[in-house]
């Protein structure tokens, strides 16, 4: 289980269930503060503080809990009562708060991440995101390693499980629309999918080419030779 700001309390500011295994002391007096990843948590983000532009809440772990990634507070708010020239004050120094609070399977992040990444785009917010996901849930359905753009669902029948596959890259040629004009090729894409017994064949749909598959600690394993637009891969 996933909560993300205000999601993770009640409107008296109290966790939404015992079992968040967390302490909150409010919201944050700063409109923006930083997300400093380290140790095992900074793989695959710079090594930097990385601003966060959403108003978050003060969490820290309680007995039997685990925090990770510090918040680090600003000098200030940027106001017009304090100036700074860039868009948000630099970094002071950590706070005793952290960005996760996590107790078993259950996880709460302080700030509104979702929405921060809708809004802003940070890449760090994705990189927050996915560290949770990891952690809940160590053996996903599907493991892809392809482009960010390559879109994957998966449908179940009484027999066979079928991956979808996009790779198209949408344009901002508008200024409220995004706009897919071409697909785009990607090639030799590692694509695994948890299943509870061994597929008899793998196969691209429609047009029935069989793909060499691995099936080993209850996944299947297999590489798609290619995908540009769409890509449809059964196993059965």
């Amino acid at each position: 289980m996933l909560f993300a700001g205000a999601g993770g309390v009640t409107p008296a500011g109290r966790p939404v269930l015992a079992a968040q295994g967390l302490r909150a002391d409010g919201p944050s007096p700063f409109q923006t503060t930083y997300l400093r990843f380290d140790g095992p948590y900074a793989e695959g983000v710079a090594d930097a503080d990385h601003v966060m532009y959403e108003r978050g809440l003060r969490l820290r772990p309680a007995t039997g809990a685990k925090g990770f990634v510090k918040v680090v507070v600003p000098y200030f708010d940027r106001t017009w009562e304090h100036f700074s020239s860039h868009a948000q004050t630099p970094p002071d120094k950590p706070s005793p708060y952290v960005a996760v609070v996590e107790k078993g399977r259950v996880a709460t992040i302080a700030f509104p991440v979702f929405k921060a990444f809708a809004t802003h785009g940070n890449l760090p917010y994705r990189h927050l995101i996915g560290l949770c996901l990891r952690r809940l849930l160590p053996e996903p359905l599907i493991r892809l390693e392809a482009p960010s753009y390559v879109e994957v669902t998966a449908t179940g029948q009484s027999n066979r499980t079928i991956v979808h596959l996009l790779s198209y890259c949408p344009q901002r040629r508008t200024p409220n629309l995004d706009i897919v004009e071409e697909a785009c090729l990607v090639r030799n894409v590692p694509l695994s999918v948890r299943l509870p017994r061994p597929p008899k064949t793998v196969r691209c749909q429609p047009d029935g080419e069989a793909l060499p598959f691995v099936y080993r600690g209850g996944r299947a394993d297999t590489v798609v030779p290619e995908i540009c637009g769409h890509r449809m891969v059964v196993f059965e």
